[in-house]
């Protein structure tokens, strides 16, 4: 029986892609009786399908990467044929890849961060590498902290800051971020643990008594109309030195140790 020319290969699949490489894999056609020698991948860059690549010995993977041509970020549609030595096979059926990857993660930065006993609003920067094609925008989790079986919920932000409303004055609330590009959504960044409060009110002018022969004095002041939205944990007393300067009192220290309207230095 005469050979003929191969047929059209078929299960063209991308099996990866990076900004600098893509991986094609296909399955074997029926060979018209004659070994198959080579494969033709085709790619449609400018308006028309051109061969890229041949690969020898019949294999059925190929890497196309930058020395290629391939450019980080640009799509292409692909096909492949199978070659004999009567001729080439029709064309596969079509497959289409990106020559880039998932972003890497966004880093937080808490210095930018803010809070207030309603919002919290979270700062991050834009991946270092954002997998060869721009950044869409982000996703960023939250979800109440220390609450057992509590579920993670997401917006999106197409700049790097996101400002979450309604929330619990001194509740505690973890965040993270994920950066997506037109391939998907990248690794998660850190977790961070923000308190839905501020600092608290200053206390009232204190008011001073000498004790104990002149030897103490006895501050007393009136804690703040509003404490932030937390508990206040502690006070610190100032003294002014001889410089005319305040300074934190050392001889007070104690004071700053525990809740208390009142001391005696």
């Amino acid at each position: 029986m005469a050979a003929t020319k191969p047929n059209a290969p078929t299960d063209l699949t991308v099996d990866s892609a990076s900004s600098t490489s893509i991986t094609l894999s296909w399955t074997a056609p029926y060979n018209g009786g004659a070994t198959i020698t080579d494969y033709q991948v085709q790619w449609d860059d400018t308006g028309s399908y051109t061969t890229v690549k041949s690969t020898t010995l019949g294999l059925t993977t190929v890497d196309i990467v930058t020395s290629d041509g391939l450019t980080a970020g640009k799509s292409y549609n692909f096909k492949v044929l199978a070659q004999n030595f009567i001729g080439d096979s029709s064309l596969s059926s079509s497959e289409q890849a990106i020559a880039a990857s998932e972003p890497d993660a966004p880093t937080l930065n808490i210095a930018s961060t803010t809070a207030t006993q309603t919002q919290i609003t979270l700062a991050w920067n834009a991946p270092a590498f954002d997998g060869g094609s721009a950044i869409t925008d982000y996703e960023v989790w939250w979800e109440e902290a220390h609450q057992a079986g509590n579920n993670s919920e997401f917006d999106t932000s197409t700049a790097t800051t996101y400002t979450k409303t309604g929330l619990s004055a001194g509740n505690e609330y973890d965040f993270y971020v994920k950066a997506v590009n037109v391939v998907g959504t990248g690794s998660a960044s850190s977790t961070t643990t923000i308190m839905a409060a501020t600092v608290p009110d200053a206390p009232s002018t204190p008011t001073t008594t000498l004790d104990g022969g002149n030897a103490n004095v006895i501050i007393d002041w009136t804690a703040p109309a509003d404490n932030g939205g937390t508990d206040i944990t502690s006070y610190a007393i100032f003294m002014m030195q001889g410089n005319g300067v305040y300074a934190q009192d050392s001889a007070c220290d104690g004071a700053s140790l525990s809740v208390r309207t009142n001391t005696i230095c």
